[in-house]
């Protein structure tokens, strides 16, 4: 297994500190899923999503930066979602997938690589969906869960995505709605978040007939120094573990239940009693 690297020092730094991720089924923790890269450069942040097998990496480039805002950085949640989706593939292969609350738009991104018909990566700050270079069969648009007027349900999404979306109580109703508006007959919609969030537990509360399944994201961080610095780079940090819930939801169960088949048979869920 490839190791996950996230450069998160300045380019003005005599070394790098990197933060490795792997993305474990909390039911199999002698497994992981995959790993995602991340490092910060000049022109951005430089992503690769690497699978469980010695495949080809899928690599992006984000428009962020090491000081970026909350919407500009790459969360563990959405590290966990590109690893998701590359798992998961076929789920969007072929597919119309709406991202919500993109951010950076890893989620959505990983799913156009992993074939995706058309990806549209939407998001309530204007500044985060325009002015966006995006690759092929990729679009960004706004979208505020909150504002109806705003909504793409003419996309006609067969797939959404969402990734560290139910972040605090208070959203928790309006992306029940965005949700339920944009997940017609036949769609699915796949939520990425953090187990200790009490906005997961609300949201997983409001999608009773959700399937849910929890993960854990192994993070560890280390320091690539600069052979040309005399100085020893400080130490990294100590290495750390986020819980990571994830909810299969759909307005028919058989769509749910074909998700939750797909993952079991790419161990991304539990084995059937």
């Amino acid at each position: 297994m490839r190791s996950t690297i996230v450069a998160l020092a300045a380019a003005t730094c005599a070394f790098e500190t990197v933060r490795v991720s792997r993305l474990v089924p909390r039911w199999d923790r002698d497994r992981c899923l995959g790993t995602v890269r991340e490092r910060v450069g000049p022109r951005g942040i430089e992503v690769e999503v690497v699978g469980d097998a010695d495949d080809e990496p899928w690599r992006f480039l984000l428009p962020g930066t090491a000081t970026s805002s909350l919407g500009g950085t790459v969360w563990p949640s959405s590290a966990a979602a590109a690893v998701l989706v590359r798992t998961l593939r076929a789920a969007v292969a072929g597919k119309r997938v709406l991202e919500l609350g993109s951010g950076l738009g890893l989620a959505g991104l990983a799913c156009a690589a992993a074939g995706a018909d058309r990806a549209l990566l939407t998001d309530s700050a204007p500044e985060l969906v325009e002015a966006r270079d995006l690759p092929p069969r990729v679009e960004a648009s706004v979208l505020d869960w909150a504002d109806e007027r705003t909504y793409a349900t003419a996309f006609g999404a067969d797939v959404l995505i969402g990734a560290d979306v139910a972040y605090y109580a208070p959203v928790v109703a309006p992306l029940e709605a965005a949700l339920r508006a944009h997940c017609g007959p036949g769609a699915a919609a796949i939520v990425v978040g953090e187990r200790k969030r009490e906005a997961m537990r609300l949201l997983r509360a409001a999608l009773p007939d959700a399937s849910t399944l929890d993960f854990d994201l192994e993070v560890a961080v280390d320091v690539v120094a600069d052979p040309s610095d005399p100085e020893p780079p400080p130490p990294a940090a100590p290495p750390t573990t986020v819980g990571i819930g994830v909810l299969f939801h759909a307005p028919e169960p058989a769509a749910r239940d074909a998700l939750l088949d797909l993952a079991r048979r790419e161990g991304a869920a539990p084995p059937v009693p």
